[in-house]
């Protein structure tokens, strides 16, 4: 494949993707670990490049949510993406009311994790 098409292929991803292989580059580093969970297209978490690490880290009942942040802080997982989930029960995990209601993490990007991979920061 040449690059100009192979560069056309992966501006069409980006766009049916809602544009997560631009977030990334622009708001990860290669090598970098992101972790994740509920998500069925973890696949394009690692980059345009293949250079980023997803790592899984949805918990279920296994932690509480003080655990959880030191596995992240541990891991050294700055960026956690959640969805597209495969079902409306991912509103109802710990992890992502967690995400949303804590004063741990921002959103960053994305707005529905029914439709696309949200990805929020942990505040250090």
């Amino acid at each position: 494949m040449s690059f100009v098409a192979q560069n056309n292929r992966f501006t069409r991803q980006d766009e049916y993707y809602r544009y997560i292989y631009t977030f990334l580059e622009q708001n990860t580093s290669p090598g970098e670990k992101i972790g994740y969970m509920a998500n069925k297209r973890s696949y394009l978490l690692y980059g345009k490049n293949l250079d980023r690490w997803p790592i899984q880290v949805g918990v279920g009942q296994k932690m509480d949510q003080q655990t959880w942040l030191v596995f992240l802080k541990e891991q050294n997982i700055r960026v956690v993406a959640i969805g597209p989930g495969y079902s409306s029960n991912v509103t109802q995990m710990p992890e992502y009311q967690w995400l949303k209601n804590s004063n741990h993490f921002i959103p960053i990007y994305g707005e529905d994790v029914l439709a696309e991979s949200v990805f929020f920061k942990l505040i250090r």
